[in-house]
């Protein structure tokens, strides 16, 4: 173990092709981002400007049967005690499991909640009352309004 850690820690990569069955620009983009100094790591923008991006992948396009991975992920459940039929959505689940959470468990609960779309829309709590301002003048209104959301 102390090996991978020393190799980990130098930011020290080796890509065994037996292991690691993709691409040499997969490869080389790899690389780019696992370097420890970062000015001479690759930024946001030439990631997305390297060429394993920009390649047509057009060959995974096709949806990854279910089937496949459906076995890992009753592990990973079971692993963690999570309830396979939890109507939590997927980054709550993930979210449980952050380290704020773990340390601070009862001030950071998840709860589900459902609204219905009507409930959504803001209102006024307090409207803003009419005023007579000579033009070119400068108003101020006061108003609350509620939103159960953001506005998207």
């Amino acid at each position: 173990m102390e090996p991978t850690l020393a190799h980990v820690a130098s930011c020290d990569w080796q890509f065994d092709s037996r292991v690691f069955s993709v691409s040499d620009l997969a490869r080389d983009f790899i690389s780019k981002l696992l370097i420890k100094s970062g000015p001479k790591r690759m930024t946001v923008h030439e990631s997305l400007d390297h060429p394993w991006i920009k390649e047509d992948h057009t060959e995974f396009d096709k949806r990854i049967s279910a089937t496949k991975y459906l076995g890992v992920r009753t592990r990973i459940h079971n692993k963690y005690g999570i309830d396979l039929n939890s109507k939590q959505p997927a980054i709550g689940i993930i979210s449980n499991f952050s380290s704020i959470r773990r340390l601070r468990m009862e001030e950071y609960k998840l709860y589900v909640s459902e609204f219905d779309r009507k409930e959504a829309v803001p209102r006024f709590i307090v409207k803003p009352g009419s005023s007579v301002v000579p033009e070119n003048s400068t108003v101020n209104f006061r108003a609350v309004i509620f939103a159960t959301s953001d506005p998207w």
